[in-house]
C-alpha cells in the first residue's frame, strides 16, 4: 500500500494558514499512520513537530490540529468523536481535547487531520466541504453565542453539517472558555475557546460525502455488529439512556448533601426531580447508548427552554440555587456562552469565599454583595464571559486570580494542580482516575487519562484481574504484580488504562462506561485490521497507544513539566470534615493514605511507564523500545538515565 492509497484512512492532511489564507493538502504518510495509528496519536506527533517550545499559547505561532479517529465515518459504535491538539493557556501544556461528534464528518470530507496556523486579520470561519475549502468572513457571527452561531451556519449550509464554534468568552480570550461541537459536546476545557479566539477563528463548518474505504467489508461489519449487539443488550442500558454518565453516582453523595440543605440537595439531585425535566436522550453519530440528555427548564425566566447536557446541575449545589431548574439554567447558560461550568463553579466559589472572608471588598466586587445564590452565580458568569470588572479578574482561572489578588489569597489555592481546582478524593477513595488526574498534562479531570476507570467500593480482586486481562490485554505475569491477594496497585492499573484509552482515541472511540465495558483490545484489533488490512496483534496496537502517550509527554517535558508538577496538593492530607467527623484520604480498601504513600504510588506509576522516577521524564530505554529515541535525539541530553528535551 503506498502513501496515496491507505485503506481506512482519508489519506489527507489539510493545512490552513489564517495569516496568509493559504490552503494546501498533504498526503498522509503510511509509516506515520502505522506507527501512531491516527487521531490522538498522529495529532500528538504533529504537535511535537509543529509547536515551537515555550511559545505563548495565544500567539499566532500556536497551532491547532483537528482530527477524527481512524474509525470515524464508519458504523463502528461510538467512533465519531472529534479531537483538537494545541498548547493550552492553562496550564501552558500541549494536550489533546475531545468532543462528541464531528470527527466522522471531517473524515467523510476527506481529511484525517486539519492543521490551523497563524491569525486572521478579521474574524473568520472555516468551510470544509469535501474539496471546497474556504476561509469565510465571520463578522456577522462575531459576538453571538454558540447556539446562535451553530443555528445560523446550519441555516446557511444545511443541518447535515458539523459545526465547531466558540462564543463571546472565547472571542475575549477567557481562559476557562471552550468550543462546542454541534451543540452536543464541549471541546477543550482549560481555554481551547481562547486559542480559537486568539486566531480570530469563530467556527468550523464541515460536510463530507466521500466515504471511508474498507479493506475487509464483511469482517468489519461482523465485528461492528457484535459490538453493537453487546451495547444494545447491556442490562443497565435503559437506565443509562435516561441518566447518562452520572449513573455511577446516582442518588447523591453524602458530600453533596452536606454542601446544600437536605431538601434542596434532594430537589437538585433526586431521581424524581430529574425525571420531571427529562425530555429525551441525545447521542453522537454511531453511538447506540447516548450519554447526554435533552432537559426542559420548567421554572423561572427560562421556562420552556430546552438544554442539552450531561447531568442537570453538577457543581451548582455550592450556591444554594434553589431548584434543579435553576441549576440547569446556569449550566445551559455556560454551554451557550462557551464557558467550562466546572471551572466556573470553582472560580465563583473562590470569589464568594474571598468576599466572605474580607479578602476582597464590595468595591472590588463592582459594588455587589457576593452571596451563595442564583443571582450572584448568574451575574458572575456573565461578567466572566464579557471580562467585565471582577469578571476580568476571574476569567483567567484559579491561579491567575489568586496571583493578581496577592498573598492574602494564596491560602485559597491549596487544592489546585496545574492551574485547576481538583476533585476531592477524600470524599471517595484513591483509584486509577486519581493517579491519572495527578499526572495528566492539563490537570483536573479533563484529559484522556483522568477518565480512567473509576471502581466503586466492594469489587473483588477478580474484577480487576478480568478488567486488566479482557479489556486491556495485560499479560498474566504483569497482572500478578498488580493484583495481589491483599491489594490492587491503582497506580499501575492507571498506566495500562491510559494506554488503552490512548489507543481508543487514536481510533476515535469514546470511552464512556458502557463503551469501555463492551469494547476490548481484541475487539479494537479486529476492527482496525478489517478496516485497514494491516494485520496487527493486540500488543502492537497497545504499544501504539503507549507511543502516542509518550510523544505527548516528551512535548510537555520540552515545555518544562516534570514530576514536581504531578505532586498532590496539601489539602489531600488534611481530613475532610463531614457531619463533624474527619474523613481522611483512603485507599480502595479504606486504609488512610499519607503523603509518603502517594509518593510511592507515583514512583510505581513512573516505574511502570519506564520513566525516570526522580524527574518523571521518559528514560532512553523506553524511548528505544517505542521507536521514539530517534525522534528526540537531535535535541536530547542524556543524564542519569533520563532524557532532557530542549
Amino acid at each position: 500500500m503506498n502513501k496515496t492509497d491507505i485503506y481506512g484512512y482519508a489519506g489527507n492532511i489539510l493545512h490552513i494558514d489564517l495569516t496568509s489564507r493559504k490552503i494546501r493538502k498533504e498526503k498522509l504518510d503510511s509509516g506515520l499512520a502505522k506507527s501512531f495509528i491516527g487521531g490522538f496519536g498522529v495529532n500528538n506527533k504533529l504537535a511535537y513537530d509543529l509547536i515551537e517550545p515555550r511559545i505563548d499559547s495565544l500567539s499566532p505561532q500556536n497551532v491547532i490540529i483537528f482530527a477524527g479517529g481512524v474509525l470515524g465515518g464508519t458504523p463502528a459504535p461510538a467512533s465519531s468523536k472529534v479531537m483538537a491538539t494545541t498548547k493550552f493557556p492553562i496550564p501552558g501544556a500541549i494536550a489533546t481535547t475531545f468532543g462528541g461528534g464531528g470527527g466522522d464528518t471531517l473524515r467523510l470530507a476527506g481529511y484525517d487531520h486539519v492543521i490551523v496556523t497563524g491569525r486572521a486579520e478579521t474574524p473568520v470561519f472555516l468551510k470544509i466541504f469535501d474539496d471546497e475549502i474556504e476561509s469565510c468572513d465571520a463578522g456577522w457571527l462575531w459576538g453571538k453565542d454558540i447556539w446562535q452561531t451553530t443555528d445560523e451556519l446550519r441555516d446557511k449550509y444545511g443541518n447535515e453539517c458539523s459545526v465547531i464554534a466558540i462564543g463571546p468568552p472565547g472571542e475575549r480570550l477567557v481562559q476557562i472558555s471552550f468550543a462546542y461541537v454541534n451543540k452536543l459536546g464541549h471541546l477543550g476545557q482549560q481555554g481551547f475557546g481562547a486559542v480559537m479566539g486568539s486566531k480570530n477563528l469563530k467556527a468550523l463548518v464541515i460536510h463530507g460525502t466521500k466515504g471511508v474505504k474498507v479493506a475487509d467489508r464483511q469482517g468489519f461489519m461482523k465485528a461492528t455488529n457484535l459490538l453493537s449487539d453487546s451495547l444494545m443488550n447491556l442490562n443497565y442500558r435503559d437506565d443509562y439512556i435516561r441518566i447518562g454518565s452520572g449513573i455511577a453516582s446516582w442518588g447523591m453523595t453524602s458530600r453533596r448533601r452536606k454542601l446544600s440543605p437536605e431538601e434542596e440537595a434532594a430537589d437538585i439531585y433526586g431521581p424524581a426531580a430529574y425525571d420531571r425535566i427529562f425530555k429525551g436522550t441525545l447521542a453522537c453519530p454511531s453511538c447506540p447508548i447516548g450519554c447526554k440528555a435533552l432537559l426542559e427548564i420548567k421554572e423561572g425566566e427560562h421556562t420552556g427552554e430546552l438544554a442539552a447536557t450531561v447531568g442537570a446541575g453538577r457543581g451548582w449545589e455550592r450556591f444554594n440555587v434553589g431548584s434543579i431548574h435553576r441549576a440547569l439554567a446556569l449550566r445551559d447558560f455556560c454551554n451557550r456562552q462557551g464557558i467550562d461550568d466546572s471551572a466556573a463553579t470553582s472560580i465563583i466559589n473562590l470569589a464568594i469565599c474571598l468576599f466572605e472572608d474580607g479578602v476582597i471588598t464590595r468595591e472590588d466586587a463592582d459594588g455587589l454583595e457576593l452571596k451563595r445564590d442564583y443571582e450572584t452565580a448568574r451575574t458572575l458568569i456573565w461578567k466572566i464571559s464579557r471580562r467585565e470588572g471582577l469578571g476580568d479578574l476571574l476569567a483567567d482561572g484559579y491561579l491567575e486570580a489568586t496571583r493578581r489578588i496577592g498573598p492574602r489569597a494564596e491560602n485559597y489555592a491549596r487544592n489546585v494542580l496545574k492551574g485547576h481546582e481538583l476533585g476531592d478524593p477524600r470524599s471517595r477513595h484513591f483509584q486509577p482516575m486519581t493517579i491519572a488526574a495527578l499526572v495528566d498534562f492539563r490537570g483536573h479531570s479533563a484529559g484522556i487519562g483522568a477518565l480512567g476507570p473509576g471502581f466503586m467500593p466492594g469489587h473483588k480482586l477478580e474484577t480487576f484481574r478480568r478488567y486488566l486481562s479482557r479489556n486491556i490485554g495485560v499479560p498474566e505475569e504483569t497482572i500478578e504484580g498488580i493484583c495481589t491477594e491483599s491489594n490492587v496497585n491503582m497506580a499501575k492499573v492507571a498506566k495500562y488504562a491510559e494506554d488503552l484509552y490512548s489507543l481508543y482515541s487514536c481510533l476515535g472511540v469514546c470511552y464512556r462506561q458502557p463503551i469501555a465495558q463492551c469494547y476490548s483490545i481484541d475487539a479494537a484489533t479486529g476492527l482496525y485490521t478489517a478496516l485497514t488490512g494491516h494485520e496487527v496483534d493486540p500488543g502492537e496496537l497497545l504499544r501504539a497507544g503507549e507511543r502516542a502517550w509518550n510523544i505527548l509527554k516528551l512535548a510537555n517535558v520540552r515545555e518544562g513539566f516534570t514530576r514536581q508538577d504531578d505532586e498532590p496538593p496539601p489539602t489531600w492530607f488534611e481530613p475532610l470534615v463531614v457531619d463533624g467527623k474527619p474523613v481522611p484520604l483512603t485507599d480502595y480498601y479504606g486504609n488512610p493514605l499519607t503523603k509518603g504513600d502517594i509518593e510511592r504510588l507515583l514512583d510505581d506509576y513512573y516505574n511502570e511507564r519506564g520513566w525516570d522516577v526522580k524527574t518523571g521524564i521518559p528514560a532512553p530505554q523506553k524511548l528505544k523500545e517505542l521507536g521514539l529515541y530517534d525522534e528526540v535525539s537531535h535535541h536530547q541530553i542524556e543524564t542519569n538515565n533520563s532524557v532532557t528535551i530542549h
